[in-house]
């Protein structure tokens, strides 16, 4: 005997069909209200993997620049504002590219290691007024500070620099007591 199947029951006629056809469009709905704030936050993932490496290699590069002025080769070359931040710059290797503009140094001689200069961003923004190359002498307590001013590119981490307009502004700072290097 033969069994005669009602249509659709078995899954198989026109409703099973339709109910396939309702569900094959649900997966690419899906991935399109996933994928913009999964890639968002990919982006910042890498981003924010971009600006701890740009950190470590501008401390890198302040402590390199920082050995000449320690040593005395900065005074003994006539070492200004700018040649110290090419020095820097020349340090950056890939992360080169517009750093005389995005960086602000200071260099200073203190009187001890209890009385640091002001910061430039205790106002809240960046204020690189008062922020200068100073030559110093053998003993001297000095403080090299440099500012690097990062670029932002991801939407929602550019609301958290409300400070640099956009920019991360990443801080280096070594302070040292120069060497007897007259001697």
């Amino acid at each position: 005997m033969t069994r005669r199947h009602r249509s659709g029951a078995s899954g198989v006629g026109p409703t099973a069909a339709l109910r396939r056809a309702r569900r094959d469009g649900s997966a690419a709905v899906e991935f399109g209200i996933i994928a913009i704030p999964f890639l968002m936050m990919l982006f910042a993932i890498l981003e924010i993997a971009v600006i701890f490496l740009t950190d470590t290699v501008l401390e890198n590069a302040v402590i390199d620049a920082g050995r000449q002025v320690r040593t005395g080769e900065a005074d003994r070359s006539g070492m200004n504002t700018e040649k110290f931040k090419t020095k820097i710059c020349a340090n950056m290797s890939a992360f080169a590219n517009n750093c005389t503009s995005r960086l602000t140094v200071d260099v200073r001689v203190l009187t001890s290691f209890r009385n640091p200069p002001t910061d430039p961003l205790s106002t809240g923004t960046f204020n690189p007024s008062g922020l200068e190359y100073l030559p110093s002498q053998p003993g001297n307590i000095v403080i090299v500070r440099a500012w690097y001013k990062q670029p932002i590119f991801t939407p929602f981490m550019n609301q958290g620099a409300p400070r640099a307009g956009g920019n991360g502004i990443l801080t280096a700072t070594m302070a040292f007591r120069n060497e007897p290097y007259n001697q």
